[in-house]
């Protein structure tokens, strides 16, 4: 009896699902793909307000997922299933093509299978990959203390004032006493918070030096 599934399989038009890895190398290519499933999706993000009303004020896109479906045919679906077996476990990233566009950075999430007496010697598969959204962090600041950073590269961003540029490079710092000018500024400072009505910054910071 001939396979059910092989002959719903249409075999006009030509293939028209293909799975390449990072090279541009087709993957499992003798796998039958019977349809393409692509999901774009975002995530409106909400919260809810005083007056009760809950608002969006804006939205993410999430990874797009695809699930192909396929059937593999009893002459190699022991090869096949174990090439997609061998870039599951591998966390491959791969590519898939189809009439709509190429989606890129697919990875292989999921694996079922059905077996049962209906399918004959064919296995009917269902590859579900999903999207991986790769960040770039930027890059530490390189401009030397005292550079204008808008003399340096739009790349690049540091501090107007050198004194606070980045001490990634400096080491480990050893505290400093305070300067006799910064101690009196400090003591002045706390001196006019806490000083009572009718008595002078000045007359409370001598009478605490003479304590």
């Amino acid at each position: 009896m001939p396979n059910i599934l092989q002959s719903l399989i249409p075999s006009f038009g030509g293939k028209t699902i293909f799975v390449t890895n990072q090279a541009g190398d087709e993957v499992f290519a003798n796998a039958r793909f019977l349809k393409a499933e692509v999901t774009p999706e975002s995530r409106p993000m909400e919260h809810p307000v005083e007056s009760g009303a809950i608002i969006t004020d804006h939205r993410i896109i999430l990874p797009i997922e695809i699930e192909l479906s396929a059937v593999l045919s009893s002459g190699d679906y022991k090869d096949i299933y174990k090439q997609i077996s061998t870039l599951y476990v591998n966390g491959t990233l791969l590519t898939v093509q189809c009439r709509a566009g190429t989606f890129t950075n697919q990875l292989i999430k999921s694996i079922p299978h059905t077996e049962d007496a209906e399918q004959y010697d064919a296995i009917v598969m269902s590859i579900r990959l999903k999207q991986v959204l790769i960040a770039q962090t930027p890059a530490t600041s390189s401009v030397a203390p005292g550079v204008n950073a808008n003399s340096a590269s739009s790349d690049v961003v540091a501090p107007a004032s050198p004194t606070n540029s980045n001490t990634v490079n400096r080491g480990l710092q050893n505290a400093q006493a305070p300067t006799n000018a910064r101690t009196t500024s400090a003591q002045a400072a706390l001196a006019k918070n806490n000083a009572p009505a009718g008595l002078g910054v000045r007359d409370l910071i001598n009478s605490g030096s003479n304590q």
